[in-house]
């Protein structure tokens, strides 16, 4: 009876730990396409509209937007939820003749990930992630009228996934957010 309930507790314990998932950690660097901080630099893309209509040859308009650039953790709780948080970066700039406006962005967001479908060599998930930027605004090289503010910021991503090797991924994001409507980037799993 003893060898039983013996066998009985060591088959349970496989079990459960082969439920578990292999990789417990993850990190991941990727860019992304149309942030919420976007918004503000399709305001001064319209800007730059007017401003070109009145612009000459000599004086051309320049533009620069860095993507949403961004780096998350996630820890695994179990085979569905993973808890962490995202880091971004993103900037915009645009330039024409001695007039310059631009503004950074910092992002620093706790988040969720729920997996659909997790497997060795591909996976699905959603995210949440919710947190604060700090924007710095200013108009030429300068600084002049240096702004600093913090916003509430976030992203949702409806649907991600990612393919590749069991530790080493490429992934692609679909959302709205400050990592952007659309995302891509590098996974590795431990």
């Amino acid at each position: 009876m003893k060898k039983f309930f013996l066998m009985l507790v060591l088959l349970t314990g496989a079990v459960a730990a082969s439920a578990q998932p292999a990789y417990k950690n993850e990190v991941a660097v990727g860019t992304g396409l149309v942030a919420t901080s976007d918004l503000q630099s399709i305001a001064y893309r319209l800007m730059a509209g007017l401003m070109e209509m009145v612009a000459d040859e000599e004086s051309p308009l320049e533009s620069v937007n860095s993507g949403c650039n961004s780096a998350e953790y996630f820890h695994y709780l179990g085979d569905l939820v993973a808890i962490g948080g995202v880091i971004g970066y993103h900037s915009f700039s645009l330039k024409q003749g001695d007039v310059q406006n631009a503004f950074t962005s910092y992002s620093l967001m706790p988040a969720v990930k729920l997996s659909w479908y997790n497997r060795d060599h591909f996976s699905s998930y959603s995210k949440l992630a919710l947190g604060a930027s700090l924007i710095h605004e200013y108009q030429n090289e300068n600084e002049e009228g240096a702004t600093n503010r913090v916003s509430f910021n976030g992203q949702i991503t409806f649907l991600g996934v990612d393919a590749g090797w069991k530790r080493f991924r490429i992934f692609g994001e679909v959302g709205f957010g400050q990592q952007g409507l659309a995302a891509i980037g590098l996974r590795y799993r431990w």
